[in-house]
């Protein structure tokens, strides 16, 4: 039987078709991973709360939000709750049984508890609620609460101050965390790069004048309980010791000089954080050289009015 030209056509092609396919080798099976951060919300919920938190914390790239903030946000709240409890017993301890050891124990526990819960690696650099917290801790030994605690030093005076400063620092700690962090500086890192965010966006100004406010407050109050006025207004005097007082404060300058060198708008605060780290360094001269004798008193008055003059221009962004 004859064919026709068009069905042999077909049939040709059919033929070299399925050679083809006989010679060609097997695609391999291509299988499709999910993403990372969809892999873990795709797990089952086997693990605690916290550990839930950590993993969220180093899931993702945190763009646009996600996972990443979420757990930074959820550590804030963690850690403000740490240090509220902590400082709730400690005033409890004070009030009934009046240890200021006990009592600086605990405020210190609080610090430690509250940095062993903080996520081990923060994709979006690091909270304020973590730098006054590890900034506590180094106050503590400076300070000298470390010794205390271990039997090398007490004088009641001296505990009683610290205690009347570590439960401000407790506190606002906290507020650092719930003020700062989580209404402002995480939502801003979360949106800055999300172009189809329906959150309203977090003005830059707002978190550069908490930040300010801040760190005003800390240096503020590091100076106002622990220098006084004699009472015929001659002279300052350090309830801890001049020399303990001032590398704490040292610390602290440069600390914070390095906070308003990363805020949003630094360029208004430079001047003010160039004094800061002029005096932290006049106060470190000054320590290495000291002779013990009635300079004390004269280089006390001088830096604790310095800084009261820095504090003031920075409420002002005022220079010199």
């Amino acid at each position: 039987m004859k064919l026709s030209i068009t069905a042999l056509a077909i049939l040709t092609s059919l033929s070299v078709f399925a050679t083809e396919q006989v010679k060609a080798p097997a695609k391999p099976e291509v299988t499709v991973r999910p993403s990372l951060v969809a892999d873990i919300l795709s797990r089952p919920i086997q693990q605690t709360q916290s550990q839930q938190q950590v993993q969220a914390l180093r899931s993702g790239t945190g763009i646009g939000g996600g996972v990443v903030f979420e757990g930074l946000i959820a550590w804030c709240d963690q850690a403000s709750g740490i240090l509220h409890d902590a400082r709730v017993e400690a005033r409890e301890s004070w009030g009934l049984v009046g240890n200021p050891v006990d009592t600086l124990e605990i405020y210190r526990n609080g610090l430690t508890l509250a940095i062993q819960s903080a996520p081990e690696h923060q994709t979006q650099g690091q909270v304020f609620t973590l730098r006054y917290v590890q900034r506590g801790l180094t106050l503590s030994q400076i300070l000298g609460v470390d010794d205390i605690l271990a039997g090398r030093s007490l004088a009641q005076r001296q505990t009683e101050s610290l205690v009347n400063f570590f439960d401000w620092y407790l506190g606002f700690t906290r507020d650092v965390g719930q003020e700062l962090d989580r209404q402002l500086y995480i939502p801003y890192l979360a949106n800055r790069h999300c172009n189809d965010c329906h959150e309203t966006p977090v003005r830059t100004i707002d978190i550069e004048r908490r930040t300010v406010e801040l760190s005003i407050s800390a240096l503020r109050e590091l100076d106002a309980r622990f220098v006084h006025t004699l009472p015929d207004r001659s002279n300052l005097y350090s309830s801890i010791g001049v020399t303990t007082y001032l590398k704490a404060l040292s610390y602290l300058l440069r600390q914070v000089a390095g906070d308003l060198r990363e805020t949003l708008f630094a360029e208004s605060f430079v001047c003010q954080a160039s004094r800061m780290e002029g005096l932290s360094e006049q106060i470190n001269r000054f320590l290495n050289n000291r002779q013990g004798n009635s300079q004390d008193a004269i280089r006390l008055n001088r830096f604790s009015l310095t800084l009261k003059d820095i504090v003031t221009k920075l409420s002002n962004r005022g220079c010199f």
